[in-house]
């Protein structure tokens, strides 16, 4: 008897721990992305480094927004196999920015910076910690049941790989190569920055893919259009920074187009669905325990 409540308890704990991550999370993602979309033009003083081209702080910006979305999402379901969606994620994001911060040190200033490297440094190892002390319950994740659309998990795919590819090349790149590539000015850390946003985006997007199940769509769909939307209406109310002349200009548009396009269909499938119905209970548990004790959840 006592094996089976240090277990309960366990599970209950594990629980609340992403749960309380979660929440965390999107509140100092959505912090930081309102800090550097709606003040791109003063991160002087009012973010952790300057930024001296508002469009790459409205690009990160969206980024943190998009990410704020999805985890929030996650955090209100009751599954593992749905509140898992953003764990890959986040865990590329969080070594990406932490190892490009750690890179370019000089250029954090104030208490505002000093936070940004505390947070990068400790939020790695709690994830870590608490996503292996879910990952080890017996039992699988369940399936809805339900496939995404061929022709959506193909876009994904593409979306994936081309975000992927793109965001590596701007993060291992030296600062010359960079701007040959992209269309408007960047230093080594904002560089950095936008290719580890666009490489979560591609990780967020192949894991939808991989799951390959509808009910982890939604919150993928929503921080599409979010990142996307964000990109869009900054690339216009900063399009002095941008290089209409290039073709890369042109091409990051297109792309974000695609993403607002395969999000907005995402949402709307979803919601004809009812997946974006509220949880039961008060509240939502984004990892419900995964024991082969209990017959009626074991296969989540």
């Amino acid at each position: 008897m006592s094996g089976a409540g240090d277990v309960a308890v366990d599970s209950r704990e594990v629980t609340r721990g992403m749960h309380v991550l979660l929440y965390v999370l999107t509140a100092l993602t959505f912090l930081v992305g309102t800090q550097l979309l709606v003040l791109a033009e003063y991160t002087d003083r009012f973010f952790s480094w300057t930024i001296r081209v508002p469009m790459s702080a409205a690009f990160i910006g969206g980024g943190f927004w998009g990410a704020a979305v999805v985890v929030f999402w996650c955090a209100r379901q009751r599954e593992w196999a749905r509140g898992r969606v953003v764990v890959p994620t986040v865990a590329v994001v969080v070594v990406m920015l932490l190892v490009a911060s750690l890179q370019n040190l000089s250029e954090f200033h104030g208490l505002l910076g000093l936070a940004w490297i505390e947070v990068y440094v400790l939020f790695g190892p709690a994830l870590g910690a608490i996503t292996i002390m879910q990952v080890v319950r017996p039992g699988v994740d369940r399936h809805s049941g339900d496939r995404l659309p061929a022709a959506l998990r193909w876009i994904l795919i593409l979306q994936a790989v081309v975000a992927v590819a793109v965001g590596v090349a701007l993060f291992a790149s030296s600062s010359s190569l960079a701007e040959s590539l992209w269309p408007w000015v960047l230093s080594d850390l904002t560089s950095k920055a936008i290719g580890t946003w666009l490489v979560g985006t591609g990780v967020t997007c192949a894991v939808v893919a991989l799951l390959d199940d509808r009910a982890a769509m939604p919150g993928w769909a929503l921080a599409q259009i979010t990142f996307a939307g964000a990109l869009l209406l900054s690339v216009a109310r900063f399009s002095g920074d941008v290089a209409f002349d290039e073709i890369s200009a042109w091409l990051l548009i297109l792309y974000f187009l695609s993403m607002l396009a395969s999000g907005s269909y995402g949402a709307l499938l979803a919601l004809k669905e009812g997946r974006f119905a509220p949880v039961e209970g008060v509240g939502g548990i984004p990892v419900e325990p995964r024991l082969a004790a209990e017959p009626s959840r074991s296969h989540l």
